[in-house]
């Protein structure tokens, strides 16, 4: 997230010192554009890593690649379509964005240059999620702190080698992305081919990916009104300060988004499997490290405040008194956002939607609009930043309260005692839970070891034969799949597993960091193939317990395989 989320931060410094105040309120006016770009990536890189992901599980790789090219064209097509609009209607746009004839001018050039190479800024969300699936993480983070470090030549060569003026931030900005997208791209190659049939999975496409472009979305609203409450309020000052103000806010979210997305892959996987020790863990550790890192930054903000005017070149004294006001004020906010942010992400991967879509629209939306429309007519220009401590700390406010009650209607009316306030964790699993957990070599021999220990657990449980027969099949034939497909014959690697038993519910899990492979979706598509000898003579075990599971739950993320099976003891 630094190297993409840094480039804001450099291009807005590097405005203010060339280019004075003009230079920024043109730019505050034009980033709502990135939202619109943002929208497609998110869709196309989200949803299609996805997408790309279930096809890779089921080993059929001629699958992935026509989903992977379905994401690129969806990515192309949709990125020439909205850049088409905005051209058409730009000067419409730009001040529906809040800008004003004193800097249409700037506002036009960069708009211009920055539009026609969109597409390169929805594109580049491809490699940023794909090379997640692929295995290729520390390409992938020396790519994107690159790409900061290229924005930042590209903008000095354009500005100042050719004299290009404003318009050399903005084609800075493109070349950036540009290079990103070839590199990554390029990259991408040996993981994934580009192939002719592809429209047939616009559908999945669209399903998984629609929610965070949503997200996107309603940043492009909330920036829109933003900059004409600004502008009615304050003027052309306003919008200068704002682009300050965006750029801190840019800047702590390398922190924010950057945890925020990391936890989540780990949420989704231990939610499924009922672990509740590690969910626990991973929210504690998440927020304490967002803390550690942003309680300082905080009170140098609120210290330094004229250093960073001085940074962003306004000079002028009542345009760095009034900014310098604003960045102490907004500032106090992002503690607060730290736990909102973190909260949505745990909330969207442990599949509680709903409270995941309120801390969202609260925070970045009702909360901050309604509260900065009336102070900003009662105190003037402070209210607009006073509004967003009240968006963070009004909707944690209003999500504790909400959850005391449900909490107290689970106690007395419903007469459940079983679950935790925040995390809403099913705390009857993790009390009367048994479960087992240990580690396996990819080996024939330290295979058979272990089904002899599940079966030795199983019995210790009290489970009947047949789930014993069950449980000891289906992972022998499950740890052997994974073996043979997901490292080479001579390696030396390693299989986690886990199993959990309650009074509903047995959780079979299966971890490791080989390629992409779910044993489960492999055996559907061979049994496709051939029915009759697949099924029997290969994997009847793996049969047996497609049948007999309630859920199947398979994820690939951050180069780390996780299988986990739900069987449901009561209706069986």
């Amino acid at each position: 997230m630094a190297g993409v989320q840094l480039c804001i931060v450099v291009n807005s410094i590097l405005t203010g010192k060339f280019f004075g105040s003009d230079g920024l309120a043109a730019m505050s006016v034009v980033s709502p554009i990135y939202s619109v770009y943002a929208a497609i990536g998110a869709l196309i890189g989200i949803g299609g890593a996805i997408i790309t992901s279930h096809s890779l599980g089921r080993d059929d790789k001629s699958e992935a690649n026509s989903r992977f090219t379905c994401s690129f064209a969806f990515a192309i097509g949709l990125s020439i379509f909205a850049t088409i609009l905005m051209l058409i209607f730009q000067r419409e746009l730009l001040y529906i964005l809040g800008c004003t004839d004193k800097i249409y001018s700037m506002s036009e050039s960069y708009a211009t240059i920055y539009t026609l190479g969109g597409v390169f800024t929805s594109l580049f969300y491809m490699p940023y999620h794909f090379m997640k699936l692929s295995g290729q993480l520390r390409a992938m983070i020396i790519l994107f702190v690159g790409m900061m470090i290229e924005n930042a030549v590209f903008d000095f060569i354009f500005c100042i080698g050719f004299g290009f003026g404003f318009e050399g931030i903005a084609l800075g900005i493109v070349f950036s992305s540009m290079l990103t997208v070839l590199i990554g791209m390029y990259l991408l190659t040996d993981s994934f081919k580009f192939t002719r049939k592809f429209m047939n999975h616009s559908q999945a496409l669209i399903k998984f990916g629609t929610p965070s472009m949503l997200n996107q979305i309603l940043n492009f609203v909330r920036f829109i009104i933003m900059n004409n409450l600004l502008l009615v309020v304050a003027g052309h000052v306003g919008l200068v300060i704002f682009s300050v103000v965006k750029t801190i806010e840019a800047l702590s979210n390398t922190i924010l988004s950057g945890i925020s997305q990391a936890t989540s892959a780990f949420i989704g996987m231990f939610s499924q499997e009922k672990d509740n020790v590690s969910l626990r863990y991973v929210e504690s550790y998440s927020h304490k490290l967002s803390l550690v890192i942003l309680i300082p930054s905080v009170i140098l903000i609120c210290i330094f405040p004229d250093r960073i005017c001085d940074l962003f070149g306004i000079t002028d004294s009542i345009e760095q008194f009034q900014t310098s006001e604003a960045i102490r004020i907004f500032s106090l906010s992002l503690i607060p956002a730290t736990i909102c942010m973190i909260l949505t992400s745990y909330y969207q991967s442990a599949k509680f939607a709903r409270l995941a879509n309120f801390i969202t629209i609260s925070r970045g939306f009702l909360l901050l609009l309604i509260p900065a429309y009336f102070l900003s007519n009662e105190i003037g220009i402070n209210g607009i930043w006073y509004s967003f401590i009240i968006a963070s700390v009004g909707t944690l406010a209003i999500l504790i309260f909400g959850l005391e009650l449900y909490q107290s209607y689970c106690e007395f009316v419903l007469d459940f005692h079983d679950r935790s306030k925040i995390l809403l964790l099913d705390l009857k699993s993790e009390r009367d839970g048994r479960f087992i957990s240990f580690t396996v070599k990819s080996n024939l021999d330290s295979i058979v070891d272990s089904v002899k220990k599940i079966v030795e657990f199983c019995e210790q449980n009290q489970l009947d034969s047949k789930d014993v027969m069950l449980i000891q099949l289906s992972m022998e034939e499950m740890l052997v799949s994974i073996k043979d497909h997901c490292f080479d014959s001579v390696a030396d690697e390693r299989i986690d597993v886990r199993i959990l038993i309650d009074e509903s519910t047995i959780i079979l899990r299966i971890r490791n960091g080989g390629k992409t492979f779910n044993p489960i979706d492999y055996y559907e598509r061979m049994k496709e193939i051939d029915p009759d000898e697949f099924a029997m003579s290969d994997a009847l075990g793996i049969s047996m317990i497609s049948q007999a599971a309630e859920e199947i739950h398979y994820k690939s993320t951050l180069g780390i395989n996780n299988l986990a099976v739900v069987i449901n003891r009561k209706e069986k």
